[in-house]
């Protein structure tokens, strides 16, 4: 199978084997972080790590340590986040998406905008690596969420769950492992302003919808989307499956839709979507094949950016 050339030179490709190998040069991001305005910085540790900011103002978060529970980014107006880890290694004491959850962004400025970047989360207690509930315009970019773990605490695993809204969700570079789902965009606890996905391998380990629109009411862009299961693992169904709005156009309240529903390519390496505002397709990464547009090496606490395509706004 022939890559196009800018997934070539960032993404590992093996046939036979499920190891990464020849990880080139990292591409330049497509979103620069927002514009700041007299900025105030937080050094982030465990012991601040739950942030109640200012809608008013701008402010620079750095995580100078492994954070163990949840970076809990609420209210601002502009707020960037460059390098850091997120390891959850003790199951916690609130509920299923209090500390379970690696990043949370809620409320704040709807003129803002939140630039997560360069951020591993790992930890055996993750349930959701980001949860979204706010009117600013979330960038993701060069983000690693190692695995999504079910059922903990009878929460469902999410590599990136908009929960109450999002004015724009913007991705770039992200790579995630998921025992349920990877991108779930429900706009029933808010409106979903629109999202552009782009360079994703989103793999499944018994997990089952990867990617998810639960209704047509905002256009979503994909490019370089993958689609793939961890090694060791079945996928739960065929490839057309693998989606929401699915092929059959089953909905998820058992009913079916036949105007809105996913669409498998011939050879089934791609599928596409009608009826659903989605542009572009996805495609599939061959048995035996390991596809990683962000190795865990590259990101953490010692991240350097490779810079951007787009300048601030």
């Amino acid at each position: 199978m022939r890559l196009p050339a800018a997934i070539a030179v960032v993404v590992a490709v093996v046939a036979t084997s499920s190891a990464s190998v020849g990880v080139g040069a990292p591409a330049r991001l497509t979103w620069a972080p927002p514009s700041l305005s007299s900025p105030i910085t937080i050094s982030v540790t465990n012991a601040n790590r739950r942030l109640f900011l200012d809608d008013s103002r701008d402010y620079r978060l750095r995580l100078v340590e492994p954070l163990q529970r949840e970076l809990w980014i609420e209210g601002g107006r502009n707020v960037v986040v460059i390098g850091g880890h997120v390891t959850l290694d003790t199951v916690g004491e609130d509920g299923p998406y209090g500390d379970n959850t690696a990043v949370k962004v809620r409320f704040g400025n709807p003129r803002g905008t939140v630039h997560i970047e360069g951020l591993l989360v790992d930890g055996p207690y993750v349930v959701d690596g980001v949860a979204i509930a706010t009117g600013r315009t979330v960038q993701i970019q060069n983000v690693r969420v190692e695995r999504a773990h079910d059922e903990i605490k009878g929460a469902h695993a999410d590599c990136v769950q908009v929960q109450a809204g999002v004015g724009h969700l913007r991705m770039d570079r992200f790579s995630c492992v998921t025992e349920r789902q990877g991108i779930f965009l429900d706009d029933q606890g808010g409106p979903i302003g629109g999202a552009d996905l782009r360079r994703l391998t989103l793999v499944a380990a018994g997990g089952q919808h990867l990617l998810w629109q639960t209704r047509p009411a905002s256009a979503v862009s994909l490019r370089d989307v993958w689609l793939g299961i961890a090694q060791g693992f079945k996928a739960w169904a065929p490839f057309g499956y693998w989606v929401y709005p699915q092929r059959d156009g089953r909905t998820y309240l058992g009913s079916f839709n036949r105007a809105r529903h996913s669409v498998v390519s011939r050879d089934g390496k791609r599928l596409w979507f009608v009826g659903s505002r989605i542009s572009g397709f996805v495609r599939k990464v061959p048995t035996g094949a390991h596809y990683d547009y962000v190795p865990a090496r590259t990101v953490g606490t010692a991240y350097a950016s490779p810079g951007y395509l787009r300048s601030p706004g």
